[in-house]
């Protein structure tokens, strides 16, 4: 079984819970998925099963759009509200206010990343040295922040939809956000609701999964690559192809879905006219 399943993970279990479950259910150990979402966190969970874990670097790469809910007045350790409560403040602040600091966000194109996150220092996840209170340098990355809409603002606590890059850390965004406003913020709720071409609408809850039903929910490789340009070419090249001999062929730079004979072989990239093959799928 190879593809491509959107779940849409429920608040309070963690990304790697869905995928234990999912083992258990098609007994197969090749799956993974594609970003994380923190157990606060709800929304689309790329879950990758069989060949399709060798795309997870162009399905991780694609941008994002979230809903969350900033609680301002409150700062914590952990930049949501699961965290340790570092200071609170009564945010005295107005939209125009709000309106200046979400154009100074956007305008960013670095952000340092929770001391609570994933990212490895030195072999190691940064919340393990953050869980100890070992101090570490997180290096600023290289984002980009498309748009930030609000949505609403009600009792202390915003509303955006926020459209971002690849690597973008949310919960930065609500503790820079406090910041600026000088009261102090942090994530209340955080949904992702897109994911490249994929949208939350098209997910299925990982309780209605069943050994019966899993393969109505599979997207195929060659639905997931559909967004590539086409190389067509004849049955002739299938040895080539799979023994790795190099092709070279009159095609811009750039990935491509992979036909022989009109039968979608696997994923490549062309440079310099050389085709190289990421994956095969037949």
């Amino acid at each position: 079984m190879d593809g491509v399943i959107l779940v849409d993970k429920e608040k309070g279990i963690s990304s790697f819970d869905v995928i234990r479950k999912l083992k258990k259910i098609l007994n197969i150990k090749s799956i993974g998925h594609a970003g994380t979402l923190d157990p606060l966190a709800t929304g689309i969970l790329i879950i990758m099963i069989g060949k399709a874990t060798a795309l997870s670097n162009y399905l991780m790469g694609k941008d994002k759009v979230y809903i969350c809910d900033i609680l301002l007045g409150v700062k914590t350790n952990t930049y949501d509200v699961d965290g340790d409560v570092i200071s609170t403040h009564e945010p005295k602040v107005n939209m125009r206010d709000i309106e200046r600091s979400i154009e100074k966000l956007i305008s960013m194109d670095t952000q340092k990343p929770p001391i609570y996150s994933a990212i490895k220092v030195n072999g190691r996840k940064a919340y393990e040295f953050a869980r100890k209170n070992v101090e570490v340098d997180l290096k600023k990355r290289n984002i980009k922040i498309y748009s930030i809409d609000i949505l609403g603002f009600l009792d202390n606590t915003l509303k955006l939809k926020v459209h971002s890059s690849k690597g973008t850390y949310i919960r930065s965004i609500a503790n820079d956000l406090g910041d600026m406003l000088g009261c102090g913020a942090c994530i209340s709720d955080l949904r992702r609701v897109q994911s490249g071409n994929f949208f939350i609408e098209d997910c299925v809850k990982v309780n209605c999964l069943k050994a019966e039903n899993i393969e109505d929910h599979l997207i195929l490789p060659e639905k997931i690559l559909n967004e590539y340009d086409v190389i067509k070419l004849s049955n002739e090249y299938n040895k080539r192809l799979s023994n790795g001999v190099p092709i070279f062929l009159d095609f811009n730079d750039g990935h491509y879905r992979i036909y022989l004979d009109d039968v979608f072989w696997g994923f490549g990239e062309v440079n310099n006219k050389r085709l190289k093959i990421i994956k095969k799928f037949i």
